[in-house]
């Protein structure tokens, strides 16, 4: 079974151990987040500290935020790690009518810096999925699904080719067992889908296929967010007729699917597997 855990955070007293501070962004980038975000946000934000409180009353800030709401730019933020230079990078794709343009943020710095334009004409189906040095989104472009690829070494583009049985399938793209993985949704099942070997359409495999049962009642899946050695599989899904996002496990075994009861949810809540680790993001 999955196993829920909980992560306590200790403090280290000792004076010959040191504990580096927790990475913060820098100011400037904070301030162009926040002028992206809409207005009922931003004054909950007021209440979390004096800075937040202040930036957000600032005239300058006001301004700014009206012209970015009126410029009805469609931005999408990704984030990952460059195992060449070991940088953390944050990813900005603004799709703007005539071109889609890319900014670059490194952790640890103070600017931003633009590099080649996204090679779509459309906007990408979510947040870009990082991995093996690479950042990958799936768009819509030309009535059809398309994977553009980021490579962080070289800074270059490329689309990656689907399965063929999943064409006609609604789509999302993910991370499953570090493999990058599509969810292809039928009127059937949802399709697991993983690329054994990155950039090779020919090792496409159908992992799993979770079949639409009538007596679960009508829910619609979403995406994996993680198999288990047990053949267990953690998916959000939705109840049609309701914007409410809930979570289940699949088991292969026996075919049952159990909801789990999640407290504070809501519709907003976009649910990730994350993994510990003692390494610094900065």
């Amino acid at each position: 079974m999955m196993q829920q855990s909980a992560t306590f955070i200790k403090t280290l007293t000792s004076p010959s151990l040191y504990t580096p501070p927790l990475p913060t962004l820098p100011f400037d980038l904070v301030a162009e987040i926040l002028c992206r975000l809409p207005v009922k946000l931003l004054l909950q934000l007021r209440c979390l500290c004096k800075s937040l409180n202040s930036l957000i009353l600032d005239p300058k800030f006001a301004k700014k935020h009206l012209r970015m709401s009126t410029t009805h730019h469609n931005l999408m933020y990704s984030f990952g790690h460059d195992p060449f230079t070991d940088d953390y990078k944050v990813f900005v794709v603004s799709f703007c009518i005539n071109k889609n343009k890319v900014s670059v943020h490194t952790l640890g710095t103070s600017c931003w810096r633009r590099i080649e334009d996204f090679p779509c004409c459309s906007s990408a189906c979510g947040s870009g999925i990082f991995i093996g040095g690479t950042i990958n989104w799936l768009t819509f472009d030309n009535l059809k699904y398309v994977i553009v690829s980021l490579d962080l070494k070289s800074g270059l583009y490329q689309k990656l080719l689907q399965p063929d049985d999943s064409v006609k399938n609604l789509k999302t793209l993910g991370v499953v067992r570090d493999y990058l993985c599509i969810f292809a949704n039928s009127e059937m099942c949802l399709d697991i889908w993983i690329m054994k070997e990155y950039g090779n359409k020919e090792s496409w495999t159908k992992l799993y296929s979770v079949p639409y049962v009538e007596n679960w009642g009508l829910y619609a899946f979403t995406k994996a967010l993680y198999i288990s050695d047990e053949d267990q599989v953690l998916m959000d899904l939705h109840e049609l007729g309701s914007i409410e996002l809930k979570v289940g496990v699949y088991d292969f075994k026996n075919g049952i699917l159990k909801i789990l009861e999640i407290q504070n949810s809501n519709h907003l809540m976009d649910p990730k597997v994350y993994i510990e680790s003692l390494s610094p993001c900065s």
